[in-house]
């Protein structure tokens, strides 16, 4: 601001106290800045600015965590301590991710108990079933006590014939 000038001047309008307690409060329960500026009629900035003045901080969340990260922490953390971690979307978002993490792996296990029900199949052509029905190389390693590429190689193995055939 330039010396001298008066604030009102300049158009700029002081915080009052129970905008203030305003901040404070939405800060505390993790609403995002731009609701709080339409509450206050105020740019996103000057509350950003005003909330760093009352020494509010959030923790910052990298963006490059990925839900595997985010759902580890989800059963480490107790209920209280996640809601003042996390914001309401940022929780959704972690559950949402770890139910469909959870459907994936029912239909996986379904699809393994399936094919290997069948009696009349090799380990190979076993390995090979799973691999179409779309369950990863790990966890068919994982099931076989094979390594991810040794199930790669009896993988492309067993279709290799089948593609030159056709």
């Amino acid at each position: 601001m330039p010396k001298g000038r008066n604030p009102r001047e300049l158009g700029l309008r002081r915080f009052t106290p129970k905008e203030c307690a305003l901040i404070k409060k939405d800060f505390a329960a993790y609403l995002p800045v731009s609701e709080t500026a339409n509450k206050l009629g105020r740019s996103e900035g000057t509350v950003k600015q005003k909330a760093l003045q009352l020494g509010l901080r959030r923790p910052r969340l990298s963006t490059r965590l990925v839900p595997a990260h985010l759902k580890a922490l989800a059963g480490k953390i107790p209920a209280d301590e996640w809601r003042a971690k996390y914001s309401s979307w940022q929780r959704e978002r972690l559950l949402q991710a770890q139910a469909a993490q959870e459907q994936a792996a029912q239909e996986t296990a379904a699809k393994c108990a399936e094919i290997d029900a069948r009696e009349h199949l090799t380990r190979d052509e076993k390995i090979a079933a799973k691999r179409a029905a779309g369950v990863t190389l790990q966890a068919i390693g994982d099931q076989h006590g094979i390594t991810r590429e040794r199930a790669r190689q009896i993988t492309k193995a067993i279709t290799s014939p089948i593609k030159r055939e056709s």
